[in-house]
């Protein structure tokens, strides 16, 4: 629209982050999140012997006490497997404890977020905004009500795709043969007990 306008927004220095899902990811997305000043507190399944600051955190929660912490927290960055425990964990029992003023990212799974409960939210000024990259059901149907918000941000589930990706990707699976051939565990490796 070529419209030179002026406006103010908030920093992010000093504002709570909560990331749901410190794993690789979580961990990464903590480590700047610090770096802009943020307060930064983590979600993890199991945080027996572990210790925040190997995470970037200033603080380390397990997940049944999301609803504990979920009201102090300026933006929650979804970063976990879609599981059994992790279906609809974001609903509207979670939103109507958030701050209003409150943006949930998501960059893992659609399924941790309840579509329907996000747009009463979003509706209903629970929290401010959304920018979601994945989606319960993909593509996002042009019909889906989530493309009409100004408040909500819609990445194709591309979050993750850069130019470099399949060069990296090429590269954990050379690693991978090698550790594999000489015996020793491999990256990333996926257990399928847990789902991740």
């Amino acid at each position: 629209k070529k419209i030179w306008e002026r406006f103010s927004n908030n920093d992010l220095y000093n504002n709570n982050v909560l990331i749901y899902g410190v794993g690789q990811i979580g961990k990464e997305v903590a480590k700047f999140c610090k770096l802009f000043g943020m307060n930064v507190y983590g979600i993890k399944k199991n945080t027996k012997n572990l210790k925040p600051e190997d995470f970037y955190l200033d603080k380390l929660y397990e997940r049944s006490e999301l609803n504990k912490i979920i009201q102090y927290i300026d933006y929650l960055i979804l970063v976990a497997p879609a599981t059994k425990e992790t279906n609809n964990i974001i609903n509207k029992k979670i939103f109507s404890k958030m701050k209003k003023n409150s943006v949930v990212i998501n960059i893992s799974r659609g399924s941790l977020i309840n579509e329907s409960d996000l747009l009463y939210a979003i509706n209903n000024k629970l929290i401010a905004g959304a920018a979601l990259d994945v989606f319960a059901n993909e593509p996002l149907n042009k019909d889906n009500p989530l493309w009409n918000f100004e408040n909500i941000i819609i990445y194709p589930h591309s979050a993750s795709t850069t130019y470099k990706e399949n060069e990296r990707i090429t590269k954990i699976f050379c690693d991978n043969i090698k550790l594999y051939l000489e015996g020793k565990p491999l990256k990333n490796q996926f257990n399928s007990e847990l789902g991740y």
